[in-house]
């Protein structure tokens, strides 16, 4: 049984020029020197925003709170968190302390770009939490220490 194989190689035909009226490609439109057609939305812009204004309450609360710990260990009080209690007498306890806010910067800008429409409704909510706990800790290491 034999098989005969044709040997030409295919050869797919030229698009005509009415095919390719609209396509240009961005290399070519950056090597010409025409301006991108490529933007950010109003949307994005504000919503990255926001996850920024939020990553820096998230953080500076949590400073507040371990800058009201330092001062309530100074007055004789006790570290109640037990991940942190090993860095409450150091200085150490500002860098711990921002570990929390940085995971939970991370989720939300993780759930900002989520495939699921509920997950993406709720992208503030782990920062607001962060900050909202740092808020309420370093409020009552205050009203402890007076």
């Amino acid at each position: 049984m034999s098989t005969s194989v044709d040997a030409q190689p295919y050869i797919a035909p030229a698009p005509s020029e009415d095919s390719l009226a609209g396509i240009t490609s961005a290399p070519t439109s950056a090597l010409l020197g025409r301006a991108s057609t490529i933007s950010v939305p109003e949307r994005a812009t504000s919503s990255r925003r926001q996850w920024l204004a939020l990553c820096l309450a998230a953080h500076a609360t949590a400073t507040f709170d371990a800058w009201t710990t330092r001062r309530a260990l100074e007055a004789g009080n006790r570290e109640s968190n037990p991940t942190l209690r090993p860095f409450a007498g150091s200085p150490a306890i500002y860098g711990a302390i921002q570990v929390s806010p940085l995971i939970l910067d991370w989720v939300g800008h993780r759930m900002q770009r989520s495939q699921f429409g509920v997950v993406r409704k709720f992208w503030w909510l782990p920062q607001s939490v962060s900050a909202g706990g740092s808020l309420s800790a370093g409020v009552y290491n205050r009203s402890i220490t007076r």
